[in-house]
């Protein structure tokens, strides 16, 4: 807890050194589908939160985050839940996991924060511009750390994704 400069008062269980503090696990997207399972430690988990800090993530208390995917999922549990529960943010756990409703949940909850892989963000765009040509431009103003993350996107897929946040007021591009 040192390390991530957080709570100093007592605790009612002592601290054991390499105790598990999670198991989760990956998508599997890197081993042919296989998924893979991560145990972490109490040191990890705390070293991982003070990383984040170290990196100067752009997570402000009261800011939300927007999920879709469950805590399970390593990056789920240290990007979605773990970080922003440490650094004061509200989460949003909208459990429906469908394309088809990324982007109204997106405009609906109006997230600083949401990571998603890159399909779910195509779709997100392509919604956008059907919203756009029915009734103008959506505000994106909010945004200040739309992720892609898992199966990314092109180059040429990205520039247009910024190229449409800018028009919308976006004060940032898409975080790869």
């Amino acid at each position: 807890m040192a390390m991530a400069d957080a709570y100093t008062g007592e605790y009612k269980e002592p601290f054991k050194d390499n105790r598990i503090a999670f198991i989760t696990s990956s998508s599997g997207s890197t081993i042919h589908g296989t998924v893979k399972g991560i145990m972490s430690t109490n040191e990890a988990a705390l070293a991982q939160l003070a990383k984040c800090d170290a990196a100067e993530i752009p997570f402000y208390k009261g800011d939300t985050v927007l999920t879709n995917l469950p805590p399970t999922a390593s990056t789920a549990m240290f990007c979605l839940y773990l970080y922003p529960l440490y650094k004061g943010l509200t989460i949003i756990d909208e459990p429906r996991l469908d394309e088809n409703k990324y982007y109204s949940q997106i405009m609906q909850y109006k997230p600083q924060i949401a990571l998603m892989t890159g399909s779910f963000w195509k779709k997100f765009f392509r919604d956008l511009q059907a919203d756009a040509k029915r009734r103008g431009l959506p505000d994106l103003s909010f945004f200040q750390m739309p992720i892609i993350g898992g199966e990314g996107v092109t180059p040429g897929e990205l520039q247009t994704m910024n190229e449409i946040l800018k028009l919308c007021g976006s004060p940032v591009s898409m975080f790869n």
